[in-house]
C-alpha cells in the first residue's frame, strides 16, 4: 500500500505498511463508530489481521440468534482471540424450568445450530397451531414483523455455550447481565475470569441455585460491583438465590459498591440473615444505595426504622474507607454520630438527610437528589449546609423548574465552589439571565471551574440553539445535523461569545454545560472554548459509573 505525493518538481513515495501496528491501532481505536472500523476491516488483509481486535474488544449479545451467528466467527479463530475482549454486556434470557416465559406461545427457543421452537403450550392455549412446534430458522430480514412477533430464549445447550465462551476471555475486565434470566451457569463463567474488575447484574431474574452460598466469591479479583432490581425470592430459606448472588458482596478487594438497599439486603449487610455467615469486605470506598420507592417503605415509625435504617446506620459504622456515599429514592432520616464515614469526602442524597450526613464529616462535594422538592426546600436548606460547611467545593441541586431565586440564595452563602450543577424539569434562564450571568453572579466564584445549569432531555435556551421553533422530539436531530459544522457554526459562535466575557471573573473556569450531551471545554487559560460531545448514553451500562 503506497501514498504517493506530488510537488515542488518531484515526486515521492510512502509505503504504508511501514507504519508499525501499534499506530495502525491508536488509529483504529480512535474511530467512534462500530459501522467505520467495519468498513477498514474490509479494506485488506493487513487492516482486518489488526482492526478485528480492536471491533471486538467491548461485545454485546443481546440476542440468541446473533449470538449463534457470531459463535460461527468464534469457531474459526485462533486461540490467539480470546484475549481480545475487554468489556461484555450479556441480555440473553434462559428458560428453565421456572420460567414464566414456557406457557408463552410468543416465547421461541433458539437452539445452538439457530433453529428455534416455541415453547410448549400451557393447556390453556391448547388451540396453539401445530406448526408452532416444528423446527424453525431465524425469521427473514426482509420480514421485519417475523421479528416482532416473538421472544427469543436461549436453550439450554446455547446457553451452556455462552457460559464456556465467556469463561475463555482471560483478559475480560467488564461483565454486565442487562434484564436476562439468568442460569446457575452464570456464576463458574464469573470465577473463571481472572482480570474481571467490574461485575453488573441489573435489572436479571436470579438463577435458583440449590446449594449453599459459595465463600470463594470471596477471592474474586472484582473491584466494582452492582446489584440492581434483581428479581428473587426471600432471605428465609438458607439457598434463597437472592442471598446467593448477594455473597459477591463478600469479594475481598471490593471498592465500589451499588446495590438495592432492601429489607433482604439490610439483614444481609447487618449480618442478621438466616443461616448465613457472611465476611464484607472492609475497604469499599464509593458505595451507591437505592433504598424503596415511597409506596414500598414499611410503615413510617419503629418498623422501617428497625428494618431498614438501622441496619444501614450499623453498615455504615462498620465502613469507615468510605468516600462516597449516594442514597437515591426516599430516605426520611438518618442520623449518625460522628465516629460514622469519618473519611466521607462526596455525598449524594435526598435533602431529609443531607444536614445529619455533612455534619461533623469532611464533605467538599454535595449533591441533593430528590427530584420532587420545591424551590422552597432548597431555600429553606442552604443556609443550614452553608453554616455547617461554608467551605463546599462541590453543589449539585435538581429543581422541579427553573428560578432565578436559587442563584441568589447560592451566591449569597458559598464563595468557595468549583463546581455548580443545577438540574431543572421545567422553564429556563430567560435570556437576561444568561447575559448577565458573569456580572451578577459569576464574579462572586473566582475560584469555579464548571458550571452546568442544563434542563435534561430538552432544547437549551432559546440564546443559545438556533431550533427554538422546533419541538423537543425534533431538537436532537436537528442538533446532529449542525454537529460537523464546527466553531464556524452561528450557533457556537452565539454560545462563545456568552462565555469568553466570564472568564473576567472566573479565570479557572474550564467547563460548562447548558444542554445535556453537550459541553463547553478548554484546557488551559488562555486555551480556545471547544464544543465537545458527551459519550453516547449506554444503557446496558447506566449503572456502572
Amino acid at each position: 500500500m503506497e501514498v504517493v505525493s506530488q510537488g515542488h518538481g518531484f515526486t515521492s513515495q510512502f509505503n504504508l505498511y511501514r507504519l508499525p501496528n501499534e499506530m495502525w491501532i491508536a488509529i483504529f481505536e480512535a474511530m467512534g463508530e462500530p459501522s467505520d472500523l467495519l468498513k477498514v476491516i474490509k479494506t485488506c488483509k493487513h487492516f482486518y489481521a489488526l482492526a478485528v481486535r480492536v471491533l471486538y474488544r467491548n461485545l454485546q449479545w443481546i440476542s440468541p440468534i446473533s449470538f449463534v451467528s457470531n459463535t460461527r466467527f468464534w469457531r474459526k479463530q485462533t486461540l490467539a482471540m480470546t484475549d481480545v475482549p475487554t468489556s461484555l454486556v450479556v441480555g440473553i434470557s434462559h428458560i428453565n424450568s421456572n420460567s414464566f416465559a414456557r406457557f408463552d406461545p410468543t416465547s421461541a427457543i433458539v437452539e445452538i445450530d439457530g433453529s428455534w421452537n416455541i415453547t410448549p403450550p400451557h393447556p390453556g392455549h391448547a388451540t396453539i397451531n401445530s406448526m408452532y412446534q416444528q423446527p424453525m430458522h431465524a425469521p427473514s430480514s426482509e420480514n421485519p414483523s417475523d421479528w416482532r412477533r416473538y421472544s427469543f430464549f436461549a436453550s439450554k445447550g446455547l446457553y451452556d455455550t455462552l457460559s464456556q465462551m465467556i469463561s475463555t476471555f482471560s483478559m475480560l475486565q467488564e461483565l454486565v447481565f442487562h434484564h436476562a434470566e439468568l442460569p446457575e451457569t452464570i456464576y463458574p463463567a464469573i470465577k473463571s475470569l481472572p482480570r474481571l474488575r467490574h461485575l453488573a447484574i441489573q435489572y436479571c431474574s436470579l438463577p435458583v441455585v440449590h446449594a449453599e452460598p459459595d465463600v470463594t466469591f470471596a477471592e474474586l479479583p472484582i473491584t466494582a460491583l452492582t446489584l440492581w432490581c434483581s428479581k428473587a425470592d426471600s432471605d428465609q430459606s438458607p439457598t434463597s438465590n437472592y442471598v446467593y448472588a448477594l455473597h459477591l458482596c463478600t469479594a475481598r478487594n471490593l471498592r465500589v459498591l451499588k446495590v438495592d438497599w432492601t429489607t433482604v439486603t439490610a439483614r444481609f449487610f447487618a449480618l442478621t440473615t438466616p443461616h448465613i455467615q457472611a465476611v464484607l469486605p472492609s475497604g469499599i470506598e464509593d458505595l451507591t444505595l437505592r433504598m424503596p420507592v415511597s409506596k414500598l417503605w414499611p410503615s413510617e415509625g419503629d418498623a422501617s426504622r428497625t428494618m431498614l435504617i438501622v441496619p444501614l446506620v450499623a453498615f455504615l459504622r462498620s465502613s469507615p474507607s468510605i468516600r462516597r456515599l449516594s442514597v437515591y429514592n426516599r430516605l426520611p432520616s438518618l442520623e449518625l454520630d460522628a465516629a460514622i464515614l469519618p473519611n466521607l469526602n462526596t455525598y449524594i442524597g435526598p435533602l431529609t438527610t443531607v444536614v445529619n450526613v455533612i455534619r461533623d464529616r469532611p464533605v467538599q462535594h454535595l449533591e441533593i437528589s430528590d427530584v420532587d422538592k420545591k424551590l422552597t426546600d432548597f431555600i429553606n436548606l442552604l443556609p443550614e449546609v452553608a453554616r455547617i460547611r461554608p467551605d463546599l467545593k462541590t453543589l449539585c441541586l435538581v429543581m422541579r423548574e427553573w428560578d432565578n431565586e436559587i442563584l441568589h440564595a447560592v451566591y449569597q452563602l458559598f464563595t468557595d465552589l468549583r463546581k455548580i450543577r443545577i438540574k431543572y424539569e421545567d422553564k429556563y434562564p430567560s435570556e437576561y439571565t444568561l447575559l448577565s450571568l458573569g456580572a451578577q453572579f459569576l464574579h462572586r466564584f473566582p475560584l469555579m471551574e464548571c458550571l452546568q445549569l442544563y434542563q435534561p432531555g430538552f432544547p437549551a435556551p432559546t440564546i443559545l440553539q438556533s431550533h427554538a421553533d422546533l419541538p423537543p422530539s425534533d431538537v436532537s436531530s436537528a442538533n446532529d445535523d449542525h454537529r460537523d459544522q464546527g466553531p464556524g457554526a452561528a450557533e457556537d459562535e452565539d454560545v462563545k461569545e456568552l462565555i469568553i466575557p466570564w472568564q473576567r471573573h472566573c479565570k479557572f473556569l474550564k467547563e460548562v454545560q447548558f444542554v445535556e450531551g453537550v459541553v463547553w471545554r478548554r484546557a488551559f487559560d488562555g486555551d480556545e472554548w471547544c464544543k465537545r460531545r458527551l459519550p453516547t448514553f449506554d444503557r446496558y451500562r447506566e449503572l456502572m459509573g
